[in-house]
């Protein structure tokens, strides 16, 4: 929903930012795609973003599949005969249609099932046989490319590897049909320049401001762990062991000396992307949403595999469906012991090894441990923790209806370190993010939290009281207090340029104030009804 306040803004004539003038604008969004998307929705059939987002997200998950079949279609491609096709068809299917991380992000709001659709997309397209390569072909890549940096920041690396893909082709010598001008059809990537441009015109900034508050330096440790429990969950080793298996015989078998082809460098892009989220980030905050792509490229990868790996279909069916088997407990026995929760309690934690015979809970309880101390790290928090944090997020504070009401003269402040629903509801209150994804100070503030992913940083001592936050909101209740002195642009502008660099949090200073705005909302709420009841009724 940080995204949906940034759609609200630039519908309301505001711009993509996260407060109004004179707050400066800060990127806290990172889906630039997705949100010009929203917004173009919301303009031509009146459909709010938290309406549209997830038919959105639905629609681009169907259409992830089409691609998905077309890839299909290249891997099976000599197999002969309907039925061994179609049974081939119907694993593959069930491996993608039974994966838990596959159906998650085809909702959520986020614009994970749209960057998923643009990178399958991709990938068909930069592996298109060498004879089908021509102008026509340029376009599609580069487009394809240009849609994924355009989602999300980290699709750079697809820019960059269709740049070398690209070169590669046009300096082979049976490349030579290419015409002089060739390069025009890749103007898609012009879109990428131009929009790398704007960032730093409007934003001040290269780089998202999310990247400065998330981005704390490389965590290899966690991002292995992130990774080891991502495989094991899935039963990811099942098809890595059967591509070692195909590598080492092709190399066995293999007479000539390999030559670079194209597939070396689309698989080093998809290599390189997996490595950022495991190297330099350390994982995800949002359970598996990293590498929510992976079940179908791996479900029509291990067809690939089994057929390179036997010449018996039957062989090959008993490899497809191994992996089935060994994809499916883990995830579903997870929903199973977390689905009854109701009440978001904070690092939801559910060991599943009781649910397996006792001769597998040596294996699950590592993978459990895996869970318990990433989760601890708040990395990879599931999916039905984000549900119930919704739930109850949403319950405490009021509706968009009602918060919309509070004008924006006079520049009220409310300060919180959830910010989506916030920001949401109170579409002309100035939110100051205690977190700072949305803010340009607190993103710059060293860590007090370093262990924690995408939650490391603390406000300034003094900053978020230069605001004088006057607008309260806590279970179902919305006040606005009003100032003695009114806040001025002039004073909002000095806030945010003062330098407070060498300002350390006070995180002591910083509970106190959150107490005493809550005590407040209460002293409010009971004012305005004393002085509504009649006297009788007090």
């Amino acid at each position: 929903m940080i995204a949906f306040r940034y759609v609200s803004n630039s519908v309301a004539g505001r711009g993509l930012v996260w407060n109004p003038e004179p707050f400066a604008p800060v990127e806290g969004y990172t889906s630039f795609l997705w949100c010009v998307l929203l917004e173009a929705v919301w303009r031509s059939t009146g459909a709010t973003p938290p309406h549209s987002s997830n038919v959105l997200a639905l629609a681009f998950g169907y259409a992830t599949l089409c691609v998905g079949l077309l890839l299909f279609r290249r891997v099976v491609r000599n197999v002969e005969g309907s039925q061994k096709r179609g049974v081939l068809l119907a694993l593959v299917a069930a491996l993608v249609l039974s994966n838990r991380t596959f159906f998650t992000w085809l909702s959520s709001g986020l614009e994970t099932s749209l960057f998923n659709f643009c990178l399958t997309w991709w990938l068909y397209e930069a592996l298109t046989p060498t004879k089908a390569q021509n102008e026509r072909w340029l376009l599609r890549v580069t487009a394809a490319a240009a849609a994924i940096a355009l989602t999300r920041p980290d699709g750079m690396l697809f820019v960059v590897a269709t740049l070398v893909l690209v070169a590669f082709r046009l300096q082979r010598s049976e490349h030579k049909r290419f015409a002089p001008g060739a390069l025009v059809w890749c103007a898609p990537l012009i879109l990428v320049v131009a929009h790398v441009l704007w960032r730093n015109a409007l934003y001040g900034d290269w780089l998202p401001s999310t990247f400065y508050a998330k981005y704390t330096g490389i965590a290899p440790g966690r991002g292995l762990r992130f990774l080891a429990s991502f495989v094991i969950e899935y039963g990811l080793w099942w098809p890595l062991l059967l591509a070692a298996f195909v590598f080492i015989r092709t190399l066995r078998t293999r007479r000539t000396r390999p030559r670079p082809n194209a597939r070396w460098f689309v698989f080093t892009a998809l290599a390189a992307h997996v490595a950022f989220y495991t190297v330099a980030t350390g994982g995800d905050h949002f359970e598996y949403r990293v590498f929510s792509y992976v079940p179908l490229l791996v479900a029509v990868a291990t067809c690939w595999l089994a057929l390179r790996a036997t010449r018996r279909l039957a062989a090959a069916v008993a490899c497809i469906v191994v992996y089935w088997l060994v994809s499916i407990p883990l995830p579903w026995a997870h929903w199973l012991e977390t689905r009854d929760e109701q009440e978001y309690a904070g690092l939801l934690f559910k060991p599943v090894a009781p649910r397996f015979p006792t001769w597998l809970h040596p294996a699950v309880g590592a993978w459990d441990e895996l869970q318990h101390g990433l989760i601890r790290e708040s990395a990879c928090i599931r999916h039905q923790e984000h549900k119930l944090y919704f739930e109850s997020r949403s319950s405490s504070l009021p509706t968009r209806e009602i918060g919309r009401k509070i004008p924006w003269e006079g520049r009220p402040v409310h300060v919180t370190g959830a910010v989506g629903i916030a920001g949401w509801v109170l579409p002309n209150v100035a939110i100051i993010d205690y977190l700072g994804l949305n803010d340009r100070v607190i993103a710059r503030t060293p860590p007090t939290h370093a262990t924690q992913l995408a939650h490391a940083h603390r406000p300034p001592e003094g900053y978020v009281d230069c605001f004088e936050p006057n607008v309260f909101a806590e279970e179902g209740m919305l006040a606005v207090e009003e100032r003695a002195t009114p806040l001025t642009d002039a004073r909002i502008i000095e806030c945010e340029q003062r330098d407070w660099s060498g300002i350390p949090p006070n995180l002591e200073l910083e509970l106190r104030r959150s107490r005493e705005r809550r005590k407040r909302l209460y002293e409010i709420i009971l004012d305005d009804r004393k002085r509504n009841e009649p006297s009788g009724d007090r």
